[in-house]
């Protein structure tokens, strides 16, 4: 796995004044670029993660199904939202049924919410 680098400390700075919390590490990098910052793909870092399932806790089911919608009304231009969300929240749903979870993943369907919920907002 890679992971984007950002070095300068004052990209740190701008990340504290960015509005809204940050769903995932990519989240954090595509507002760092959206401000200008430059970063690269780490290649020969390599980061190692325990081989558990996240599934195994609610909270990955509702945070999941939260983070993913917040993160395309702060990313995907307006016109792709309802596609995207609509494929996604199919898939997703018949995988918790199936998988379990299935009201967590409601309950971060209904969090995640929309574009008043998250800052930014369908650009």
């Amino acid at each position: 796995m890679t992971a984007p680098v950002f070095t300068a400390p004052e990209a740190a700075e701008d990340v504290t004044r960015m509005r809204g919390a940050f769903a995932v590490a990519f989240d954090l990098a595509w507002r760092l670029y959206a401000a200008s910052w430059s970063g690269w793909y780490a290649t020969d870092i390599h980061m190692h993660h325990p081989l558990t399932d996240p599934a195994r806790h609610a909270l990955y089911h509702r945070l999941a199904a939260r983070n993913r919608i917040w993160i395309a009304y702060r990313n995907l231009p307006a016109p792709l939202l309802p596609v995207y969300l609509s494929v996604w929240t199919t898939i997703t749903l018949a995988r918790a049924v199936h998988g379990g979870g299935l009201g967590q993943t409601l309950r971060g369907v209904s969090e995640g919410g929309g574009p008043g919920v998250c800052s930014g907002g369908g650009r």
